[in-house]
């Protein structure tokens, strides 16, 4: 899908693949419905010799941003930014709440936070909000763990 699309770029442009210093895709594996779909992404552009390459989990528009700030910053003179997908196979109005429901998100959010605790210079980065949001999934942590050791009880597991 996409090598036809960065031929007609490079036909376009005059660039060629060497002439980009940063590479960034933006897509949303969540509506897509499988994880690291983005990996076909970097098999199109051809990540050898090795390139400077990111992906957001969004939509080309935080891909465009952060290749952006790679401008900005001065980490790159040429930047491609793009986005793709394709659409979920389930009913959207169930995926997208989904991706709010407590009951979804409090154990990712919780096994997240287990695996990269916030620090305190975190919570410096996030501004004066951020520890309450830490104090939340605290909250969502234990309630998510009462509600496993409660199952599990009635179960008799336990």
């Amino acid at each position: 899908m996409l090598v036809p699309i960065f031929a007609e770029v490079f036909a376009q442009t005059g660039l060629s693949k060497s002439d980009i210093d940063f590479w960034c895709s933006g897509s949303s594996d969540y509506l897509a419905g499988r994880a690291f779909s983005f990996v076909q992404a970097v098999d199109a552009i051809g990540a050898v010799p090795p390139i400077m390459e990111s992906h957001v989990e969004m939509d080309g528009a935080w891909a465009l941003y952060e290749a952006w700030v790679k401008l900005l910053t001065g980490d790159a003179e040429i930047a491609l930014a793009y986005g793709f997908g394709k659409s979920s196979g389930a009913e959207l109005s169930r995926v997208l709440a989904l991706q709010l429901d407590p009951y979804v998100l409090a154990p990712h959010l919780c096994a997240a936070a287990a695996e990269l605790p916030l620090t305190e210079p975190d919570l410096e980065l996030f501004g004066p909000a951020s520890a309450k949001a830490v104090d939340d999934l605290d909250e969502m942590a234990r309630e998510t763990a009462a509600r496993r050791r409660a199952a599990k009880v009635a179960d008799g597991q336990v």
